[in-house]
């Protein structure tokens, strides 16, 4: 199920119908949950869950759904499953924990985006924002720098 963000309304609700929280604060929770390493894995369903769904069914459908959602832009590339995890592991170059007055000033200063009293954004909205940020924003410079291979 490919969406495009031109030119289809952007889903609220999952592949197997399930009403999910799209708004970009409960994917930013759902990652720093997921690097939490003081919560074990069975914990960290049960909360992720909770974070996207008032109610579900099937929660073997739900988790997938819950991927499929925070994954779209990675979805997008055209790789399969397979392809994805043969990959080699990409260097995180961000934190929503520690970078997030960069983050902000970012959206800010390239946007006009008020990240923090912004009553909704679609999370697929802002991870389009967010891969697209100006190399001259300071942000995109730390994030430069991160990634360099110093070897």
């Amino acid at each position: 199920m490919n969406s495009n963000i031109l030119l289809d309304q952007l889903p609220q609700y999952t592949p197997s119908g399930l009403k999910i929280r799209t708004d970009f604060r409960e994917s930013i929770k759902f990652e720093l949950l997921m690097q939490d390493r003081n919560i074990n894995d069975r914990d960290k369903i049960s909360l992720a869950l909770n974070l996207y769904y008032d109610e579900i069914d099937d929660t073997e459908e739900a988790i997938k759904d819950m991927i499929w959602f925070y994954s779209y832009n990675e979805n997008k590339k055209g790789k399969t499953n397979n392809e994805n995890n043969t990959n080699k592991k990409e260097k995180q170059i961000y934190s929503y924990e520690f970078d997030d007055k960069y983050i902000y000033s970012a959206f800010m200063e390239q946007y006009k985006i008020d990240l923090n009293s912004i009553k909704y954004l679609h999370w697929w909205k802002f991870k389009a924002l967010f891969n697209n940020l100006n190399e001259n924003i300071q942000f995109s410079k730390i994030m430069s720098y991160r990634a360099m291979d110093l070897s």
